[in-house]
This record gives structure tokens, C-alpha cells and sequence, in this order.
């Protein structure tokens, strides 16, 4: 999630630079809301960031499913000792939740930045306090880890911007019911249309 969100969150927001240098963006906004722009940049530029994604993880399951059979091609023993761990749905589902909600919640707040910004030497500044907020959850990762069932656990994977890194960690450890789990993606969920809206809005 830390990666995407630095490879691709940042295309989002240098979109949206982009637009406001070109003065596209004017024209656009005649025709359409804010908020529905704002959505679409935030949906469409990231997707794409997502699909590559997707296509590497692809890559990695079937290179993982085959690896004997391209480890004898390599003339490599075929033997691998390394065995991924057994997941449910529930925990596969809530994964996946998460990520691709972290990684919207992020994105909406990069397209912020580059409407607040107008070069992309301001936007590499104003970024910095987000880069903070990402690094956050994962000096966490250690008290959530050791205490999973503890208050503090408890706080840190309700906020949004920590949540999408700890809760996932914190149910696989046994520390969260889906309740919590259910209660941490609402307020994220709220979080996400929140900042898409003053995103719209500084737009």
C-alpha cells in the first residue's frame, strides 16, 4: 500500500496539476460538477496505477504456482522452501478492502494538493506532511503487533489514515471483530467522500 500510494497517488496529483496549467480544467467545469471531476480523476488515474497492480500480482501468483517447473528451466533445483501462508475469504476480502480504500483515501488527498498547488515544485513540498501521515502507521505496526487486543491497537486502526495499514495486520493477529473491522471501513469510507469533496472544492 506505502508503494502504490507513492508510485501512483502522485500521478493523480500531478494530473491534476496538469489540468490547471493547461487550463483545461475551465473548460471542463462548465460542463460538469466539481465533486464528479474531482471523483473521476481521483477513479480514473488511479485505476490505472491499480490495474498495473493487479497485473504484477498476476504475475507473481503464476510465477509462484509454476515456480518448479521455471526453476528447472533456470537449471535451478526444483525446490523452493518458501510457502505462503493459508488465508480465509474474510481476511483475502478484507485485504483487499482496505488497500484499495487506503489507496483511494490517499489519492483524494494528492489530487488536493496538486489543486492547492501550481508547479510541481510547490506540490513536492506540500506533500511532505502526507508522506508523514504514511509513515505514521508504519512506526506503529510494532504496538499494534505485540498488543493487538490493547486500547491504544484499538485507537490507532480506527483512523483513517492509519487504519488501512493496522486493521488488516490487527484481524489476521486476532485483536479486531469484524464489528471493529465494519466500523473502521465506515469511517474511512466517510473519510474518503469527505476529502473528495473539499478536494472538489479547493478544485
Amino acid at each position: 500500500l506505502y508503494m502504490a500510494i507513492l508510485l501512483y497517488a502522485v500521478n493523480v496529483m500531478r494530473s491534476v496539476l496538469e489540468e490547471k496549467t493547461n487550463r483545461v480544467v475551465e473548460v471542463m467545469v462548465a460542463s460538469i460538477k466539481p465533486t464528479a471531476l474531482m471523483a473521476g480523476k481521483i477513479g480514473g488515474v488511479g485505476s490505472v496505477g491499480l490495474l498495473q497492480l493487479a497485473i504484477w500480482a498476476t504475475t507473481a501468483a503464476i510465477a509462484y504456482t509454476f515456480r518448479d517447473t521455471l526453476l528447472s528451466l533456470f537449471g535451478l533445483p526444483a525446490s523452493f522452501p518458501f510457502e505462503l501462508p493459508s488465508a480465509g475469504v474474510a481476511t483475502l476480502a478484507i485485504f483487499l478492502l482496505y488497500f484499495l480504500f487506503g489507496y483511494f483515501f490517499f489519492a483524494s488527498i494528492y489530487a488536493a494538493v496538486g489543486a492547492m498547488c501550481s508547479s510541481d515544485q510547490e506540490a513536492q513540498q506540500v506533500q511532505a506532511p502526507i508522506v508523514m501521515l504514511l509513515i505514521f502507521p508504519m512506526v506503529c505496526m510494532q504496538v499494534v503487533s505485540e498488543d493487538p487486543r490493547g486500547h491504544l491497537s484499538a485507537i490507532l486502526t480506527q483512523i483513517p489514515f492509519a487504519s488501512p495499514v493496522l486493521m488488516p495486520m490487527r484481524y489476521v493477529l486476532g485483536g479486531a471483530t469484524l464489528g471493529e473491522v465494519g466500523l473502521s471501513l465506515s469511517i474511512l469510507t466517510l473519510s474518503l467522500g469527505l476529502v473528495v469533496f473539499l478536494a472538489a472544492r479547493i478544485y
